[in-house]
């Protein structure tokens, strides 16, 4: 295999790769999505340190199962490569693409699909349909006047 590089001189041969990430749960953290979406901050209940300096490659073509018991992390992680959340400190790539500055590209050629529906529960149903619309690129009108409609339908 031909190994290039992304003009940061990260290799794109490579799948993903990790570098130092580290991720810290404050009682008052911010998801950024619903942040500049509903203009507010869920409120977390304690401090806590999901990742602590995780470091990885997976080369194209590898298939990786994580492990881990219950709160250990393995979502945080996942939510983190895609965009959801955004990491305290260090470095990732997919495909040499930097997850900090190319989120709309990433959440393009990934997805994070959970065992159990992640909704939150400090928004309301409205607001968690709007969330998931704008996750699949639909514009913030399209997403909430989508969210209207499936709630209209389920009621």
């Amino acid at each position: 295999m031909r190994e290039t590089t992304s003009n940061k001189g990260v290799s794109t041969s490579n799948a993903v790769i990790a570098k130092n990430i580290s991720k810290v749960f404050s009682g008052n953290y911010t998801y950024p999505l619903v942040e500049s979406l509903f203009g507010r901050t869920i409120k977390g209940k304690n401090d806590f340190q999901a990742l602590n300096d995780v470091s990885f490659i997976i080369r194209k073509g590898e298939a990786v199962g994580i492990l881990g018991e219950n709160g250990a992390g393995k979502s945080v992680l996942l939510k983190l490569l895609v965009g959801l959340i955004e990491k305290d400190v260090g470095m990732a790539y997919i495909h040499g693409k930097d997850i900090s500055t190319r989120g709309d590209e990433i959440r393009s050629i990934t997805g994070y699909m959970p065992q159990t529906i992640d909704l939150d529960d400090e928004l309301t149903v409205l607001e968690n349909l709007e969330i998931f619309g704008r996750l699949h690129k639909l514009s913030t009108s399209n997403s909430h006047n989508s969210a209207l409609n499936w709630a209209e339908q389920l009621n």
